[in-house]
């Protein structure tokens, strides 16, 4: 009878196990915390927070409906995006992800590339609150900045009372500012609106001006999802949040990249260990790449990756960031006709599919053409910029030759247009054509040194079996001390090091060995 009991109790064990595999299953996939940064072309932000099963938005891009003109309410203005918008899309991925409803979405602003496809999203899935600032145009002060925010506002708050969704507004209270999703911790920030003397909103140039910022807190992970949010006066609201954040983990770039917002104080002050941008890599300024790449701060961008996908941020761990690239791309050369032909390749050896646009790969920006191949040995002009990529297809972010020709660029891939430019890594000087000084160049009364490509030099340089010191700022030094490697050099007025002589300094000899070294400081 023992025997036959452990028999039977063993099958029992056996049936229970099978049978709780479906749940454990779905207990994992209910554990997963994480961020989804959609990639959707062009500067849209659309932003998936998902928890043990729960599931919110913030923002969620362009959509395809935009004002006729016919009601005077939402006049037809220029700068309304007319060319289509990314709805089905955002729909389509947060369907993958295995949405059915929504506790909440947040509009950080009215502008139609963060809360234009509001209404579609809060029709295809049922949604508990919508948190969202209030709008009217007549706290825009500039005019050419209306847009079409008012009704992307209207639509969005008419689609909210149609389907329920509770609407708040008011942030002063602090349970509608801080609330949890699953295991995160979600804070909307940036809320204070100025004031004026009676008391009214204040006007603002740009809505921008009013975006909300999320901050999401895992355990010991902190992640901010910066809107718009820009640092520019009266406000300063970077500069007031740097000191409430702190150091993060993560940064969703404000504006999309773009160089009103993200100052270099503010991201050196919350040092992010990575940063997404959710906008067209040619509109990221040069002193946002620089400060990012001084502070060791990994970025990735939404635009030019696979259909259907985000990056993601896993925040699961709680105490481990692990960021996820939808990519798994490989740059290949093949025989196309007569010519070889550079393109991108997915994991199963397919073609990628996306042409036209921008990608990054392998901290590199490349543009793929109309035929899905690599442009190179070519300009590309965006709107007013140029760009050059070069014999391997990568878009140029320094000062380089160009046909033998040396040109200037600077960290976002823009050709200069006249003066001293910053690249990714180096410095150049360009006349008003973009073309970058080579050899000596004496600015502002001070010598300076470029090489054949227009990269400007520091340290020590020979030429003619001369040497010569430039400052880390690129001034050649001269009548000066010059202290290197722990040992002491003199270089005279003409800036040239000396050598295997004796010279008088301030009343005392001193003497240089045949390495410029003195030997008797």
């Amino acid at each position: 009878m023992k025997r036959k009991f452990n028999v039977m109790f063993t099958a029992v064990v056996i049936c229970l196990a099978f049978l709780c595999l479906p749940l454990a299953a779905d207990a994992s996939a209910k554990s997963k915390t994480r961020i989804h940064f959609i990639c959707i072309e062009g500067n849209n932000d659309a932003i998936l927070l998902e928890s043990n099963g729960h599931f919110g938005m913030v923002d969620s891009g362009e959509d395809s409906d935009f004002p006729n003109g016919n009601n005077s309410k939402y006049p037809m203005r220029s700068g309304i995006n007319t060319s289509g918008g990314h709805e089905q899309e955002v729909i389509k991925y947060l369907k993958k992800v295995g949405v059915k409803k929504l506790d909440f979405y947040i509009g950080t602003h009215a502008h139609s590339d963060h809360i234009g496809s509001g209404d579609e999203i809060l029709k295809a899935f049922k949604t508990e609150r919508l948190y969202l600032n209030k709008y009217s145009d007549k706290y825009i002060s500039v005019k050419t900045n209306l847009w079409d925010n008012q009704y992307c506002y209207d639509t969005l708050i008419s689609a909210a009372k149609r389907r329920g969704t509770k609407i708040i507004q008011n942030f002063s209270k602090k349970s509608n500012r801080e609330f949890t999703l699953g295991d995160m911790q979600i804070e909307i920030m940036n809320y204070k609106r100025s004031t004026d003397s009676k008391g009214n909103i204040a006007k603002r140039p740009d809505d921008n001006f009013n975006s909300l910022g999320v901050k999401v807190t895992v355990n010991d992970l902190t992640a901010f999802l910066a809107g718009d949010i820009n640092n520019l006066a009266p406000d300063y609201d970077e500069s007031k949040l740097a000191k409430q954040l702190g150091p993060i983990d993560l940064l969703k770039l404000g504006h999309h990249g773009i160089g009103d917002a993200n100052s270099p104080s503010y991201l050196r002050m919350i040092s992010p260990d990575y940063a997404v941008a959710t906008g067209l890599i040619t509109n990221m300024s040069a002193s946002v790449r620089n400060t990012l790449s001084n502070i060791e701060c990994k970025l990735f961008t939404t635009n030019g990756q696979p259909k259907n996908s985000a990056i993601i941020a896993d925040m699961s761990n709680g105490n481990t960031l692990n960021m996820i690239s939808p990519g798994n791309l490989t740059l290949k050369k093949k025989k196309v006709g007569s010519k070889k032909q550079s393109a991108f390749y997915t994991s199963n050896n397919k073609k990628y599919s996306r042409k036209n646009t921008w990608i990054y790969y392998n901290e590199n920006y490349y543009y793929i053409n109309s035929k899905g191949y690599i442009e190179r040995n070519s300009w590309k002009k965006e709107g007013n910029y140029y760009y050059y990529l070069d014999n391997n297809g990568i878009m140029q972010m320094n000062a380089s030759k160009v046909r033998g020709i040396p040109y200037s660029f600077d960290a976002s891939g823009r050709l200069s247009e006249g003066g001293w430019t910053r690249g990714s890594t180096s410095w150049s000087y360009a006349d008003n054509t973009g073309r970058a000084k080579t050899g000596w160049a004496k600015l502002d009364g001070k010598w300076y040194f470029f090489n054949k490509s227009g990269v400007m030099q520091t340290g020590w340089i020979t030429l003619k079996k001369k040497q010569y010191f430039l400052r880390s700022n690129g001034q050649m030094a001269a009548n000066t001390w010059v202290t290197f490697g722990g040992v002491k050099y003199y270089v005279g007025s003409d800036g040239v090091m000396l050598r295997n002589t004796k010279k008088k300094i301030k009343g005392k000899i001193y003497r240089f060995d045949d390495g410029g070294v003195c030997i008797n400081y």
